[in-house]
């Protein structure tokens, strides 16, 4: 069983190997510091291919098909709504938004570059990013979504934000969703997932649900805002 850890520039693992009766920790004030597969190099100078037959024995666990393939789709950030790719290639190695990946646990994989990790939960549908920047910055398993011109028309309506003092009015348009404000910005939506739309240049725009599941407010990311609430007027 192994697991990194990072926060604020620093890193660390642990490995326990408990059918050998061997731990590992290592503790590193570098946040570029490979740890996970450093702390497996250590253990395998004592264990040799047990470390392999390890990690193998913890993979079966998680399902009887290899774990790579049951990750691939696509997650979101729950808080900002940006959402990450996570593909596995011919070779049976995995990529997540398009950057290769090794893997440094069962369940972790850090890209060939840089110090991040993507920790994937053991029911498989959702990880965290380790990064002294991103310290557990969850993504969530979602749907590709394609919706249909009635879905599109639910979305149709003026929202507010006193706030940003920003009024979006929403409607349908060639079979597209378009968000137009003054003095005379229109722009195209893009479906990501459910009720997610990409706005272009990084930005996300969600519509959000009152209890009865009718479309109450529209929830605006870029940049360092996020989640910023805009409400449906007339609703």
């Amino acid at each position: 069983m192994t697991h990194t850890g990072s926060t604020a520039g620093y890193r660390a693992f642990l490995g326990r190997y408990p059918d050998q009766g061997l731990s590992v920790a290592m503790l590193c004030n570098a946040s570029n510091a490979p740890t996970g597969g450093n702390g497996t190099a250590v253990a395998r100078v004592y264990l040799g291919d047990a470390v392999e037959e390890s990690v193998a024995n913890q993979a079966v666990s998680v399902g009887s098909v290899g774990p790579v393939d049951r990750l691939t789709g696509l997650y979101a950030d729950p808080v900002t709504g940006s959402t990450m790719s996570v593909e596995a290639r011919d070779d049976g190695s995995l990529t997540i938004d398009g950057r290769p990946m090794v893997r440094t646990g069962v369940l972790e994989f850090a890209p060939t570059v840089g110090p991040r990790r993507y920790d994937f939960d053991e029911s498989l549908n959702h990880f965290e990013v380790e990064d002294w920047q991103y310290t557990q910055q969850r993504y969530e398993r979602v749907r590709l979504w394609s919706p249909s011109a009635a879905e599109l028309e639910a979305f149709a309506g003026t929202y507010h934000s006193d706030e940003a003092e920003t009024t979006y009015h929403v409607y349908v348009e060639d079979g597209a969703l378009v968000v137009w404000q003054r003095p005379d910005d229109a722009r195209a939506l893009e479906p990501m997932y459910d009720d997610a739309f990409g706005m272009g240049g990084g930005r996300v725009v969600r519509f959000r649900r009152d209890a009865s599941g009718q479309v109450a407010e529209l929830s605006l990311s870029l940049g360092r805002v996020y989640d910023m609430r805009f409400e449906r007027l007339g609703s």
